[in-house]
């Protein structure tokens, strides 16, 4: 979910409006914006499949840090606990609550990857509402359209809207496959979701300031006089914005170790005569000639999960369960004759098993 994360925003700023509006906004978006740092420090990764531009073929194959209910709120906490002491106390509350709202709004439209604890031996939450890309998108724009016409003063319902929209609209690929591959890889997608969620906050917050003769949300109360309002504004979108960057680097820094890597050994390697590995989106070797009565293994070194199935019309039939990062599977080949196959995950991984008398 991405401007779903903004409706809930709306709320909290509606009911809280002596809290300055950038605090909350930062505060949903917090996760997002912790999970690039994580991924190009190489303490939490992810895996853009080049096969499909949907979101549920993205693979978050570990985000204990950002993206788990219980580390990532005390993460939050560290922020917040700043904002407490340099803007309020409900301010630094909010920040942690608004960054919390972000795991259980997630949770609706994730698959089964995210972290409740975020510690080791963890369990993983999600209902999978991206299996069902079509509907999660008309859904998310509906619950965002809802909340901003029925929380925002009639005058910012278009100024809030339209950007909304308008970026739900640009992200459709990822929920709707125009295109058959997917045209972003990974680095660059993991910086259009910073810069993605930085700008989107950013004119959000412009749009939410207004002058203390408006009540910008329904029911709000009056603000402040804008002589002793503004310097304040000012305080507290520099200590949020510094406090915010010095935490990413304070997780980034001082996380446990990199993320974790397929096992080393005592694996197969490739070109040792009846073993494939998995690794780039690939088959290697993509053909394999062995003797009949061979064992050929199968060896995942990829961070996204893989399987092997014959194809159609195969005078073998062969097929694996998925494989995980660093898992196995073998099959003895006991009849001379050419056998393709394919992950049917990843359809355009293919390769051949050759054997021979």
């Amino acid at each position: 979910m991405f401007i779903g994360h903004f409706a809930v925003a709306y709320i909290l700023v509606a009911l809280f409006p002596a809290v300055p509006p950038l605090v909350i906004l930062c505060g949903v978006s917090f996760p997002d914006l912790l999970w690039p740092v994580l991924v190009l420090t190489r303490k939490e990764t992810v895996t853009v499949s080049p096969d499909s531009p949907l979101q549920n073929a993205i693979r978050f194959t570990s985000y204990p840090y950002s993206h788990s209910l219980v580390a990532g709120s005390l993460i939050a906490a560290v922020p917040g606990l700043f904002i407490a002491y340099f803007v309020s106390p409900a301010a630094g509350i909010l920040f942690v609550a608004a960054s919390a709202s972000h795991w259980l709004l997630d949770v609706v439209t994730h698959l089964n990857d995210l972290p409740v604890l975020g510690f080791k031996k963890d369990s993983k939450a999600g209902f999978g509402l991206l299996n069902y890309p079509k509907a999660a998108f008309v859904l998310e724009i509906m619950f965002y359209t809802a909340i901003t016409v029925l929380v925002v003063q009639p005058a910012l319902v278009i100024p809030l809207l339209a950007p909304g929209c308008a970026f739900h609209v640009l992200n459709a690929n990822s929920f709707l496959g125009f295109s058959r591959k997917n045209p972003i890889p990974a680095r660059r997608y993991v910086a259009l979701a910073i810069f993605g969620f930085l700008h989107s906050s950013g004119e959000r917050t412009k749009s939410l300031q207004q002058d203390d003769q408006k009540k910008v949300f329904r029911g709000g109360k009056k603000m402040q006089n804008p002589e002793t309002r503004e310097p304040g504004l000012h305080r507290a979108y520099l200590v949020t914005g510094t406090i915010l960057l010095i935490s990413a680097c304070m997780v980034a820094g001082c996380s446990s170790g990199p993320a974790p890597a397929a096992p080393a050994s005592p694996q197969p390697q490739a070109g040792s005569g009846n073993a494939i590995m998995i690794q780039n989106f690939a088959f290697d070797p993509p053909a394999l000639t062995v003797k009949a009565g061979t064992m050929v293994t199968w060896t995942n070194r990829d961070s996204a999960p893989h399987a092997i199935v014959s194809d159609t019309g195969s005078s073998e039939t062969f097929s694996s369960d998925t494989l995980p990062t660093g898992q196995v599977y073998s099959y003895t080949f006991t009849r001379p004759g050419t056998y393709p196959y394919h992950c049917p995950i990843h359809p355009s991984m293919t390769g051949t098993i050759v054997v021979v008398t």
